[in-house]
C-alpha cells in the first residue's frame, strides 16, 4: 500500500487566514482491511537556551527550554463504517481542508528555538498504523514589508535579493509625470526567483492608459 498527500500549495507554504485544502491518495495492490485515514495539523514552539553569556565556556550549567502547541486540529478523513472495513485493490482519493486562524506564528528555525508546522495523515489499518508527514511554512502576513526598489516608468524583471520578500498584489508608485501600478500574481517568492510583473502606466498629459 502507498500513501501521497497532495496539498494546494506544492510548496506547503500558506499565510494566516489561508485555506490549507489537499487530497490523500491510497493505493491498495491487494485487498486491505482500512479503518480510518486522519488529517492533522500541528504547530509546535519551542525555544532552548543555556544562562550566561554570548561564548559557550562562559555560559552556566542552567538550562531553560519551553514548548507550547501553537495549533492542534485533526480532521477524519475517512472512517469505514463496516464491520469487516476491507478495501479492494485500487486506487481511492478523499479530499480535506484547514481554515488557518487569521493570526498565526511565523514558521521560522534557529539553534536556540523554532516554530515548525508539520501536516500529519495517518492510515489505520487492522493491525497497525501507517504515517505520512509534509512540513508546511506558515506566515503572519505583514503589509509594512518595504516595497521592493524599482525603476518607475518602465517594464522589468526585477531579481529578487537573497532575502525573503513578502508583500501586497497591487501596490503604486508616483511622480511627477505619471502613476504607476504594478500587479504582481503571487504574493510569496523563493529567494533569487525572477517576478514577472505586469505594469499600468496613466499618463496625464495624454490622458491615456498604457498597457505593457
Amino acid at each position: 500500500m502507498r500513501i501521497n498527500v497532495v496539498l494546494d500549495s506544492p510548496e506547503g507554504m500558506y499565510f494566516a487566514g489561508d485555506k490549507i485544502t489537499g487530497e490523500v491518495t491510497v493505493d491498495i495492490d491487494r485487498p486491505e482491511t482500512l479503518k480510518k485515514i486522519t488529517a492533522t495539523l500541528r504547530g509546535v514552539a519551542k525555544i532552548a537556551f543555556r544562562e550566561g553569556g554570548a561564548m559557550p565556556f562562559l555560559a552556566s550549567s542552567n538550562l531553560y527550554h519551553d514548548q507550547q502547541t501553537v495549533i492542534s486540529r485533526e480532521m477524519i478523513v475517512f472512517a469505514n463504517p463496516n464491520i469487516c472495513p476491507v478495501m479492494e485493490k485500487g486506487t481511492y482519493s478523499y479530499s480535506f481542508n484547514f481554515l488557518l486562524p487569521n493570526s498565526m506564528v511565523t514558521s521560522f528555525n534557529s539553534s536556540h528555538g523554532y516554530v515548525i508546522y508539520n501536516l500529519d495523515i495517518a492510515v489505520k489499518k487492522k493491525f497497525f498504523t501507517e504515517r505520512i508527514r509534509k512540513e508546511l511554512k506558515i506566515y503572519e502576513f505583514n503589509e509594512d514589508t518595504p516595497q521592493l526598489s524599482y525603476r518607475p516608468l518602465c517594464f522589468e524583471k526585477i531579481l529578487l535579493p537573497r532575502v525573503s520578500c513578502f508583500f501586497p498584489v497591487f501596490f503604486s508608485r508616483k511622480d511627477a509625470r505619471a502613476r504607476c501600478h504594478i500587479y504582481i500574481p503571487r504574493i510569496s517568492f523563493y529567494c533569487g526567483e525572477t517576478i514577472q510583473v505586469n505594469v499600468l502606466l496613466m499618463d496625464y498629459q495624454v490622458a491615456s492608459k498604457l498597457n505593457y
